[in-house]
């Protein structure tokens, strides 16, 4: 249990880091979810986290990437953000592996 609360701990440290209002963090980690949910979700905002600290050397990318939109093929013109906020396991998860995939181009 120790390990979840550092991950949701972690999570949230993130989620600041990106400037996320209150309103789209109660959607992303919602309250009432069971632990193996929030784990995940935490699990994932951590990974794009690191991805993003992979990708870009510079501290204002890594931590406004999510609010910028995008026109790579999956995001279409969309901001990240926008894609996970609707609180959606499975977008927080495509969202992820998208990322994810930048550290390899």
């Amino acid at each position: 249990m120790e390990t979840q609360l550092s991950s949701k701990e972690a999570a949230n440290q993130v989620l600041d880091k990106w400037d996320i209002s209150q309103e789209i963090r109660d959607a992303i980690l919602p309250i009432g979810e069971s632990p193996k949910d929030t784990a995940c979700r935490c699990t994932l905002i951590n990974k794009i986290d690191t991805s993003l600290q992979r990708c870009f050397n510079n501290v204002d990318n890594v931590n406004q990437f999510m609010l910028l939109t995008n026109h790579n093929h999956f995001f279409n013109g969309r901001r990240p953000i926008d894609i996970i906020s609707n609180g959606d396991l499975k977008a927080l998860y495509q969202v992820t592996k998208h990322i994810r995939a930048m550290e390899f181009r």
